[in-house]
């Protein structure tokens, strides 16, 4: 069998610079652009800054040396003649679409903009935008194009042409308090502010409302009587008051052939020719209308009614006033293109989408999915029919993408630059990774957006994005049941609760039973198969209380026990086995008495434990020996203390630790095989606690570690402290020992020891320590390497590079290592491929992803019975490390292949027992041959022992060994036979001896974990 290896289990981005947009910069709005049938972008190929580029049919050419573009952020496209001219941060320029025609403007140096064609001449502001200039070509010579008034005064916002050749110019004052914004006609010594019955005009809001329509520019301007609409032709005799009727400030004027021009105002649709207006339709509502188009007698339109946010076309005038609601969401943009209507839409979920509509419901139809286009920035008419959309897409990141007219055709990357890795990133914390079934949660994004929730099953085939196209903010809660994994993260009602079996191909939203903004589920936890959570009660003022689903359908209401006080406020969960324990708050009570209770979660019973002016850390307690240890914040003199429970009264007390400061760096508690080990801060140095009132307090940069083994207490470092970091976030257990950081240390505290010791150390710093199966997993440095993945049993012989992911010096910066089916996953970077998943193990054999659909079942309530479950706050069952083969695993198809086995003892020892394992591999596909009899078994003994009663009672699983053995053709079977030894020193009084055979097949077979075969001890 093959040594393992590092491999990529999945490039969740592609080698590209995301370089269509120019990156994540936000330049991707106003950076594609179309001109005289050309289609330019400003990008970048990676190995060098952003800059100008034009689409070509076989891809994308450079405009000029990239070399040079040193950050270039190219845009404001417009034509005149075979010219094309753009503006970037240091000037104008123009190309005739090809790199040797493409050049800088002399004397055209920074903040340039505004560029506007007008009588065979370029019209554009620079020198901060207080001046006008014009360049006719061509003659590459600037010249002040002059406005009315102080030019030194007036800051050109925009330019405007009308088909006469006037240009007008719409400026502001800074020499006016005021600050009104006007319209200058023409340029040179002609120009001046239009005036209407004597009076100069102000605009409400500047250029960006004042549309050009035929021979005519509409706008908003300020009377009087308030904001009306205007037009005019670019002199003052030929400025109207259009209507009396009061438009907002943001009116939208519609091109709708020659000067006809449509605007919405409080909910009427009104056509207007330049001089009067009249009424020609009912919109559903002027609230979020928006980029409307008019198209073959029809005006489409994005706007809110009493449904929410839609797409609407309108059929205008007398009996044909019919406006249809075409698909809800909220609408970004519409377009025409070769007499076609395009939206780009975001729909109730967030996700971006284009659709196609004719202005019927049934012919609106989206030719973007967001699993294949899951972003949309920016998107034009392209020259030929169809849509240039800036993009973003899974297989070549933010590009240029051509989405024709036709459903069904998934959009194509025009372009593809694919040059720089994309920069992958991964959920923040070891914390937001969840078991649950053959898979693992966890939270990987492009680099551009927060990580999103994919599974793995630790095949390359089984790890994909959950949900793609949907976006989510960074998980703050990551916990699972024995068959679906939940978690929370901030939505747009706050925060929001989701859960996935990992097949579904649609997210499950977890409400509570009172949806609202401010319901803010927290405190998630879980048992065997139910998640419980903390939200706001609409019926009871909103306090929080406690809500439960089985993860297929809403939260619903636990009702607190007869004995809760009145208007209770639930502060934390934790769920043990079958155990939920609960905190309250008696808000009648002057000392803020918090009280500790247990519910049975099969019977629905609560028992009241302990009061206390204190508040119960119920979320960092830990499981040992049948015990549940929590911390307590004592709010009198604001220590930590810890108190100890098995679920009843009697089980109940403070254990007096020595007591810690509470602080932005809380102490740690963790368990190691049974023994409870607890950090603090010693009591004379309180920990930092932030700024107050403009300065720091007092911090301590040392811990001490007490040890804790059923209710005995006792100090077990002497003489040193511990560095406070080591425990903040990375320390883990293994084996009985605790295992930490120091800087570039790597630390060992045996629940016997009194004093730490160094495991190794290293040049540099280590991070991202992970027990996963039986070994230690974490990134550190070294001069040959750089920064690269290690692994540990604990021993500084068994400290070794696991692989050298970025070959040579260079550091792959390793992240996030979790179990991934039969491997250890984490996140790692190459030169190559930038940030991606990788793998350590020997890959199992392909499995074909669960097509079983999610069945929808009523949500668990306490009194429902629940299969009890290994408490969720108990160390994991240890298991083989996944190195040169898998680890068991149930697989929960239908069998391919089984194994059958019989045990005997073999002989007997006075220090071990002797078992012999034999057993044959039913035939299966392709296994009717001598020469199919490939392959080996794997078989794991383990003792199994109880610890505790009770709701607290649980299961610890030891492994003894690992062997295997090859299957054998033999009289017509594949058979296997071995004898195990187990020495009786491994065993643990009253221990259940199993061992279980895993089938590792030939190349037609699929790995199988036979039924565990109990191993008699006489």
């Amino acid at each position: 069998m093959a040594a393992p290896s590092t491999s990529l289990l999945k490039q969740i981005n592609r080698a590209t610079m995301d370089g269509a947009g120019g990156g994540d910069d936000g330049y991707g709005n106003s950076a594609l652009g179309t001109a005289a049938g050309r289609a330019y972008f400003n990008g970048t190929d990676g190995t060098n800054s952003a800059g100008p580029w034009r689409l070509t049919e076989n891809g994308a050419t450079a405009l000029g040396d990239p070399t040079t573009w040193d950050g270039t952020t190219a845009s404001g496209w417009t034509t005149i003649g075979d010219l094309t001219y753009f503006t970037t941060y240091n000037g104008l320029w123009v190309t005739d679409g090809t790199a040797a025609g493409t050049h800088r403007i002399e004397g055209t140096d920074g903040n340039v903009g505004n560029l506007t064609a007008a009588g065979g001449s370029l019209y554009f502001s620079a020198g901060g935008y207080s001046r006008a200039y014009k360049l006719t070509p061509p003659s590459e010579t600037v010249t002040l194009a002059g406005l009315d008034g102080d030019k030194d005064q007036l800051y050109v916002e925009d330019f405007l042409t009308l088909p006469s050749g006037l240009v007008l110019t719409s400026t502001y004052d800074f020499s006016a308090n005021s600050d009104p914004r006007r319209l200058v006609s023409g340029t040179g010594a002609s120009s001046h502010i239009l005036e209407f019955e004597g009076e100069p005009l102000a605009i409400s809001l500047g250029s960006y409302y004042v549309t050009v329509v035929g021979d005519l520019a509409y706008f908003v301007a300020e009377t009087a009587d308030g904001p009306r609409v205007f037009s005019t032709d670019g002199t003052d005799a030929g400025t109207h008051l259009v209507s009396d009727v009061e438009p907002p400030l943001y009116t939208q004027f519609v091109p709708a052939g020659g000067n006809r021009a449509l605007f919405v105002a409080d909910g009427t649709i009104y056509s207007t020719t330049g001089t009067s207006a009249t009424a020609v339709g009912q919109a559903p509502d002027d609230e979020n209308w928006n980029s409307p188009v008019y198209l073959d007698g029809k005006l489409y339109y994005g706007a809110s009614d009493g449904d929410g946010n839609s797409l609407w076309s309108h059929a205008l005038g007398g009996a044909n006033d019919t406006a249809t609601r075409l698909r809800a969401g909220r609408v970004e943009s519409i377009v025409s293109s070769s007499g076609a209507v395009y939206a780009r839409m975001i729909d109730g979920r967030d996700r971006a989408v284009i659709v196609r509509t004719d202005g019927t419901a049934d012919g609106t139809t989206a030719l973007t999915d967001p699993a294949t286009l899951s972003e949309i920035y920016s998107m034009v008419a392209r020259p030929g029919g169809g849509l240039l959309v800036d993009g973003r897409g899974p297989e070549v990141g933010r590009e240029i993408h051509v989405v024709t007219g036709t459903p069904g055709q998934a959009p194509a990357a025009a372009v593809d630059l694919n040059r720089k890795p994309a920069g992958t990133r991964f959920g923040s914390s070891r914390d937001h990774v969840a078991q649950f079934g053959n898979q693992t949660l966890f939270f990987a994004g492009d680099g551009a957006q927060s990580p999103q929730p994919w599974v793995t099953d630790g095949t390359t085939s089984g790890t994909r994005a959950l949900w793609p196209g949907y976006r989510f903010s960074d998980p703050s809660e990551v916990v699972a049941t024995q068959s679906r994994a939940a978690f929370t993260t901030e939505g747009g009602e706050g925060a929001e609760l989701w859960a996935t079996d990992g097949t579904s191909t649609e997210p499950k939203l977890i409400s509570a039973q009172y949806p609202a903004a401010g319901n803010d589920p927290s405190k998630l936890t879980a048992t065997a198969s139910a998640f419980y959570y903390l939200a706001a009660s609409a019926t009871d003022d909103w306090r929080k209380g406690i809500f439960t689903s089985d993860g297929t359908g809403a939260g619903t209401l636990v009702p607190l026990p007869a004995g809760a006080p009145s208007g209770a406020d639930v502060k934390s969960l934790k769920a043990v086995g079958t155990t939920l324990y609960f905190s309250l708050v008696d808000p009648s009570s002057d000392s803020e008495t918090t009280q500790l209770w247990a519910m049975d979660t099969k019977t629905g019973t609560s028992t009241l434990l302990s009061t206390a002016p204190a508040s119960y850390r119920l979320d960092r307690g830990v499981v040992a020996g049948g015990q549940f240890y929590l911390p307590l914040v004592n709010t009198d003199d604001n220590e930590n203390q810890i108190w100890v429970t098995d679920g009843t009264v009697e089980g109940t007390h403070d254990l007096n630790v020595e007591p810690g400061r509470r602080g932005s760096k809380a102490p740690a508690t963790l368990v190691t095989d049974g023994t409870v080990v607890y950090a603090t801060t010693p009591a004379s140095q309180p920990v930092s606690v932030g700024s107050v009132g403009g300065s720091i307090a007092e911090y301590s940069s040392s811990l001490h570690l007490s040890r804790i083994t059923g209710r005995t207490v006792e100090r077990m470092t002497e003489g040193e402290d511990i560095p406070l970091e080591a425990f903040t976030e990375y320390a883990t257990v293994l084996g009985g020992a605790l295992y930490a950081t120091s800087g570039s240390q790597l630390l060992k505290i045996a629940s016997t020891a009194t004093s730490p010791t160094v495991v190794k150390q290293f040049p540099g710093e280590i991070g991202w320590v992970t027990a996963v199966g039986g070994a230690l997993y974490f990134g550190a440095t070294d001069d040959d390497h750089g920064t690269e993945p290690w692994v540990s049993d604990g021993t500084e012989a068994g400290t070794k590079l696991l692989s050298d992911v970025n070959e040579g010096a260079a550091s792959s910066q390793p992240t996030v290592f979790f179990r991934a089916g039969t491997q250890v996953a984490f996140g790692a970077t190459t030169s190559a491929l930038g940030a991606q998943l990788y793998a350590y193990g020997e890959p199992p054999a392909p499995q074909a992803p669960s097509t079983t659909p999610e069945t929808p079942s009523t949500p668990e309530t306490p009194a429902k019975p629940e299969t009890p479950g290994t408490p969720a706050a108990s160390t994991p069952s240890p298991s083989a490390p996944p190195t040169g083969s898998p680890a068991p695993a149930t697989d929960s198809r239908a069998p391919v292949a089984r194994v059958s086995s019989a045990a005997k003892p073999a002989d007997s020892s006075p220090k071990a027992y002797a078992f012999e394992i034999q057993g044959s591999v039913v035939a299966i596909k392709g296994m009717r041959k001598r020469e199919e009899c490939r392959g080996q078994v794997e078989i794991l003994v383990t003792a199994t022992t109880k610890q505790g009663t009770g709701p607290t009672a649980q299961t610890i699983v030891k492994e003894l060994s690992t062997t295997k053995v090859r299957v054998k053709w033999a009289d017509g079977k594949c058979v296997y036979r071995k004898t195990i030894k187990v020495k009786k020193k491994q065993l643990p009084a009253g221990a259940k001896l199993e061992a279980t055979v895993t089938f590792i097949g030939s190349r037609n077979q699929l790995p199988k974990t036979g039924e565990p075969i109990e191993l008699k001890i006489d």
